[in-house]
């Protein structure tokens, strides 16, 4: 699986929005998001926020070697977004929606996948029912305002915990992680007005992987692959690796076929990504279901589409923000488009904030990585990326030009 339009059906638009109801739990806080995908969605009609495929936008991703989509229906308020579902749907077309929807915008015929069964198997207290119980973490429950605080306020530390409402979450922007006692008051602050929370136990994994499946239209499932994925301290995801050496923990595949198998009888459709811990023991856990595109499903599909006639089998999936606006940031990695080592899957420019790329590096080996993203940070990108010391930057960035010197 190498795109978008060999997963969904032929009538299908993708309609990427996130809806102000639901939007608690994403990271961003804007239209980026809406364009998360426009690199690969292939011969797909996608909606997408003006400022997320501007002209120097598109012109770079086909610059990267990727096919626009087929069409692109811009927008820039929530009246016209939906305008251009309504149209869609009115010419037989099924929105395939990547984050949970609220009910009552169009009749659940309309969609590929109903909002409600999509809220529900995005929901986190949900995991029970789709996964083995021995694969699950050890984990409670707790509903009411009153019963979360005094949780949060007897908490045993470490411990992991996660909104679990409705408005489902992406990037890890629904978790924290409390290792110590002031981490256990901003989680009160957080989550004290959250109608219900979830309580992990904190695994200290071996591996943090994320399996994706492509559930076809018939209902058969097929595995897309996996990645290593990058996150901060309170477990914030910041990209991810695949490649040689990015190996998955025995037993992942198999257990994410199984979880998608279950969802796919309830009706699901399209792409699901399922977290997964390697605990020090070799049990695999796992800790959160996506059923939706998620961040490393470009990583994926572009590494499966160019690798092989690149000749570069290591990927990092990067986020980056430019202080330059698009139209000066991304001349300046043209060479590098050009070169075959940088991919732009996604970026978002409202001349407001500072614009944001989504990039697929493209490497030879993890020296050859290095090299590459300091070439990035040097353009003028900052790559989100784990808080490092002084002296580890300073350690990768000596690697990187010593390996340049020799590697162009």
């Amino acid at each position: 699986m190498d795109m978008l339009s060999r997963i969904f059906p032929e009538n299908g638009f993708l309609a990427p929005r996130v809806m102000e109801e639901m939007s608690r739990w994403t990271p961003f806080a804007d239209e980026g998001v809406s364009g998360a995908l426009l690199g690969i969605a292939n011969g797909m009609d996608i909606i997408c926020h003006r400022d997320a495929c501007l002209p120097v936008t598109r012109s770079a991703i086909a610059d990267s070697g990727l096919d626009l989509p087929a069409s692109i229906q811009s927008y820039t308020t929530r009246a016209g977004y939906l305008d251009h579902m309504a149209q869609a749907i009115s010419a037989g077309q099924k929105a395939i929606t990547t984050f949970p929807t609220p009910d009552g915008l169009f009749d659940d015929t309309a969609f590929l996948v109903t909002p409600r069964l999509q809220r529900w198997l995005n929901h986190r207290a949900s995991l029970p029912a789709l996964v083995p119980p021995e694969n699950m973490p050890p984990r409670r429950l707790v509903q009411g305002r009153e019963q979360i605080a005094s949780a949060l306020q007897t908490l045993s530390l470490p411990a992991v915990i996660k909104a679990a409402d409705d408005a489902g979450s992406s990037g890890g922007a629904g978790v924290a992680i409390a290792r110590a006692a002031r981490h256990r008051r901003r989680a009160l602050r957080r989550f004290a007005d959250c109608s219900a929370i979830i309580v992990e136990d904190f695994i200290p994994a071996r591996a943090n992987v994320c399996v994706q499946v492509a559930i076809l239209p018939d209902g058969s499932s097929h595995l897309i692959g996996g990645s290593a994925q990058i996150c901060s301290q309170g477990g914030l995801y910041m990209g991810s690796l695949a490649g040689p050496g990015i190996g998955l923990p025995t037993g992942s595949e198999a257990l994410a076929l199984t979880i998608a198998a279950r969802a796919a009888a309830r009706g699901y459709r399209g792409i699901a990504g399922f977290d997964m811990l390697e605990a020090p023991d070799g049990r695999l856990v796992v800790i959160d279901l996506n059923f939706r595109p998620n961040g490393s499903t470009p990583l994926l599909l572009v590494l499966a589409r160019l690798a092989p006639e690149r000749g570069l089998p290591l990927a990092r999936f990067a986020v980056c923000n430019s202080s330059d606006r698009l139209d000066k940031a991304l001349p300046r990695l043209a060479q590098a488009f050009a070169a075959g080592w940088l991919v732009l899957t996604g970026a978002y420019d409202d001349g407001i904030a500072p614009a944001r790329l989504r990039l697929v590096v493209l490497a030879q080996d993890a020296q050859h990585l290095a090299q590459r993203l300091w070439q990035l940070e040097r353009s003028g990108l900052a790559i989100l990326a784990p808080r490092r010391s002084p002296l580890a930057r300073t350690r990768d960035r000596i690697m990187a030009w010593v390996h340049g010197r020799a590697t162009p």
